[in-house]
Formats: structure tokens, sequence, C-alpha cells
């Protein structure tokens, strides 16, 4: 998992690589294309979680249905390395709504087509006391308390964004 705040977004070169990688499972250029030099820690890596996948194996049978031998290749370590990426990894990013964000999914179409979008947006009261009254209603309390709960709920979470808005100002995040 990857997570990226917006104020560690520095400058739009981060935003570049987080949509090569959202696409394409790798950052460009990161490794020589022309013959691909692992690092051996990351190779060692590769094998010892491929091998617990049981995919070493796999791989090595079917380099054998073509004709070659023995251990494959570090290019198909690699590709099969970066499709793993893709598969597995998770980033999360957190922008807020407003400018940066439209930017964002209008330059970056990974954004877009290789993830999920969630929005969060403050509830209103009328929002808070429906879903409160609507959790307790099989709860065994009388008509009055039950309203004096709800309106606590709602005054409890005016209060926790109250406070995340100090904390922002605070903070500066």
């Amino acid at each position: 998992m990857l997570r990226i705040i917006h104020s560690n977004i520095h400058d739009d070169t981060i935003l570049d690589e987080i949509n090569n990688l959202l696409s394409m499972g790798e950052v460009p250029n990161l490794y020589d294309n022309c013959s691909i030099k692992i690092p051996e820690n990351l190779l060692t890596s590769m094998k010892t979680e491929f091998k617990k996948e049981d995919i070493l194996s796999k791989i090595q049978e079917s380099e054998r249905s073509r004709g070659s031998k023995g251990a494959p290749d570090n290019n198909k370590l690699w590709q099969l390395f970066i499709k793993n990426v893709q598969k597995k990894l998770h980033v999360f990013l957190v922008i807020p709504a407003g400018p940066k964000f439209l930017k964002c999914m209008r330059t970056y179409k990974a954004f877009v087509s290789n993830s999920s979008i969630v929005q969060f947006h403050p509830w209103n009261n009328k929002s808070i006391i429906q879903v409160s009254e609507f959790f307790l209603k099989d709860v065994d309390f009388t008509f009055d308390i039950k309203k004096k709960v709800a309106s606590f709920l709602v005054e409890l979470h005016g209060s926790v964004q109250a406070l995340c808005k100090r904390w922002e100002l605070e903070q500066k995040r």
C-alpha cells in the first residue's frame, strides 16, 4: 500500500510517477531498458516470494514446453514482478476536492481509469439524526431517550468536525 497526501506533493513529477505506476505497474526508466539489472536483494526477494506462490515452477514448466532449459531469465522475472505489482498495489492519493483535484483528474488519466474516487463531505444534522434513529429503532429506549441520543450524536459530530478544522489550521495539513 502506498499512501500519498496532497501536502507531500511538492511538484507534479511525483504525480507523473504515480500515474505511470497506476497505468503500467512500474516507473519508466527506473532500470536500464537494454538488459534489466535487477538489484540482487530484490531478485532474491522476488524468487522467494514467487516460490511461496509456486509461480517459479509454473514459469519453468512454460519455458520447458518452449524448449528452454534452466531457470527463467531476469526479464521474465521482472515482467512477472510487474504483473504482481499491477494486481496487488493499492495507492491512496489524498487530495481535497478543488482546483488541484480537477487538474489531476484531467491531466493524469490513470487516476480516473485505474482507481476509485471516494469523496467525503460533511454530514448535515438532518442526515445524522435520520441515521441514528434508524440504528436506534430496535434499541429498548423510550422515544424521548432516542431523540436525546440522536441530538447528542449531532452535537458530537459537530464538535469532532470543529476539532478537525482547528487541527488542520494549527498543523497546516
